[in-house]
């Protein structure tokens, strides 16, 4: 199924005389009493609304009777083209308008408090009018659940794309005469970065880097996916934690691909981010460059010892004969003897 349905599980239980008590796994093992997506986490059917890559996974239903337990598992597979942003504001009881104007409802808003600014924009305010409506101030792409006849239950914010503009802190305000009910969500948006790019030559060093934009929280814990391995086996890096800083002195073939990294905090998944690597040999021209370089640079060496070689040949020919002995021979030589003068 993809990201952002709704998903449905039952637990058919044959009848007998025996009752026993459901409950479900959720496949990061995230206690669904307290997850507001999620309707019938103690009944034989679950619903869980906007589902996410998180939900991926193999779903377990308990049946626990007198002290024993039986398990029905499946596997749930979500399509997640993107990464989507879901921001949680539900009431636990329902209420209806009518109950809420009793209660002299002056309205609501939905606030933004970027992390870089500190000054609050107003994103939504919502209209106690018949009927109610949320009207929207500065949205920036993000919407808001409808609004239901019968009354305020979800009044969460969602978006369809990530992006780092979202990090910062959400308040979801609900205005009565005497007093304010908020709900404060502080968005982190994991980002990965690589340098000096996504796009390499085989050779090049690369730092890859797990960001939320400040120093992780302590208790989180990183986890690198190389390409073409599985998150469930222990990575070729080595055994997790690792470092949020990831250094590859060279770069190869096998490094092409899409990395992942984890964040976790025990054995619980909170989020992940991708990153595609495209990792190519040098092309042609480049090497054709070099190879003319260093004919080059060779010939211009040889060039040079050929002149060197030259003027000294020609330095030795024209210095003067010193201390060299000379012999002359005479005309008509006579042979050995004494001769009277």
């Amino acid at each position: 199924m993809l990201a952002g349905d709704t998903l449905t599980l039952t637990c058919n239980v044959q009848q007998s005389a025996a009752s026993p008590q459901i409950s479900w796994l959720h496949p990061q093992k995230k206690t669904l009493a307290q997850d507001p997506r999620v309707q019938g986490a103690s009944g034989s059917q679950l619903t869980v609304r906007n589902v996410s890559g998180q939900d991926s996974g193999e779903w377990v239903c308990v049946l626990t009777y007198k002290g024993r337990e039986t398990h029905a598992r499946t596997t749930v597979t979500i399509v997640v083209s993107q990464p989507s942003l879901g921001i949680p504001c539900v009431f636990t009881s329902q209420f209806s308008w009518k109950d809420l104007r009793k209660m002299e409802i002056q309205g609501g808003s939905w606030t933004f408090t970027s992390l870089r600014q500190a000054v609050p924009k107003k994103l939504y305010s919502l209209s106690t009018d018949d009927p109610p409506a949320w009207m929207e101030v500065q949205s920036a792409g993000l919407l808001v659940s409808a609004l239901q006849p019968d009354g305020p239950r979800d009044l969460s914010l969602s978006r369809s794309r990530v992006t780092m503009a979202d990090r910062g802190q959400y308040t979801c305000a609900m205005d009565f005469h005497k007093v304010t009910l908020k709900s404060i969500v502080l968005v982190e948006v994991l980002q990965i970065l690589s340098s000096p790019s996504s796009e390499l030559l085989i050779g090049q060093q690369i730092n890859l880097t797990c960001s939320l934009g400040h120093a992780l929280p302590s208790g989180i814990s990183v986890k690198w996916i190389p390409p073409g391995e599985s998150s469930s086996r222990t990575p070729s890096l080595g055994p997790p934690p690792h470092s949020d800083l990831l250094i590859l002195q060279e770069a190869l073939g096998r490094h092409r691909g899409s990395w992942r990294c984890e964040l976790w905090r025990n054995t619980s998944l909170l989020t992940w981010a991708n990153i595609t690597l495209k990792i190519e040999r040098a092309p042609m021209g480049v090497w054709l460059l070099v190879t003319i370089c260093a004919a080059a640079f060779i010939f211009l060496i040889l060039l040079f010892l050929t002149v060197i070689l030259i003027r000294r040949h020609k330095q030795r020919r024209t210095m003067p004969m010193c201390h060299k002995k000379r012999f002359c021979r005479c005309k008509d030589p006579k042979p050995k003897g004494f001769y009277r003068t």
